[in-house]
């Protein structure tokens, strides 16, 4: 189902529903099914993570501190310079790295704090880059821009959104139904986005022994 505007989406869902037209709770608001999309979303963002919601960054090291995209969602690949790929840690592990093994040279590991990433070992100055999954803004608040994802899967959107609205207006008979068609869609999305990594190949694993050395 296409559709180029938000008003246009919410009218899907409400046939989809078949509450188009009628107030969605006891004081007559029909604002609800605005919330039950907005977290049908968020909902989606967190499961799925595909190429329509990739971009690519680059940022200035300034003290060991590069900023993030202010739409930054999450990593995908990182490098400084024109080094190998990072590999991510938690905070508590690259803080400790950082103050019980203060390491001069490339880069190996990278950590999340707040709205910087930080390295060990430590780099004074360089230029990340790489790939993120970008956060998209709430359909509503842009009502005129269907976004990448939006764009490419309206039916996981759809389904989410039913997911999300039956349930809270006391309607549980269906929740069930449009659940199992969430999972199978996101499934198919997932399977489609990794077999176009492979162009449909099969995957060759490469050596643990190489990996563990950092070789990619």
């Amino acid at each position: 189902m296409s559709f180029t505007t938000y008003a246009e989406f919410r009218a899907v869902i409400e046939r989809m529903l078949d509450v188009a037209g009628a107030p969605y709770s006891d004081d007559g608001s029909t604002t609800v099914l605005d919330d039950a999309i907005e977290a049908a979303e968020n909902r989606v963002y967190r499961d799925l993570k595909v190429k329509q919601m990739e971009a690519p960054f680059n940022a200035t090291i300034t003290g060991n501190a590069a900023p993030l995209p202010s739409d930054f969602y999450q990593a995908k690949m990182v490098r400084i310079g024109t080094g190998k790929p990072l590999r991510p840690v938690s905070l508590e592990s690259l803080r400790l790295l950082l103050d019980g093994d203060p390491q001069a040279g490339e880069a190996e590991f990278f950590a999340r704090e707040r709205d910087s990433f930080l390295f060990w070992p430590a780099q004074d100055s360089g230029t990340m880059s790489g790939t993120y999954y970008k956060r998209f803004a709430a359909f509503r608040n842009a009502p005129s821009v269907v976004n990448a994802a939006y764009a490419a899967f309206p039916e996981l959107f759809q389904y989410a959104a039913c997911a999300e609205f039956d349930p809270i207006i006391g309607r549980d008979g269906r929740g069930a139904m449009w659940e199992s068609k969430y999972a199978r869609a996101l499934r198919a999305i997932q399977l489609d986005d990794a077999q176009q990594d492979y162009m449909g190949g099969r995957v060759l694993l490469a050596n643990s022994a190489r990996l563990a050395r950092g070789g990619y």
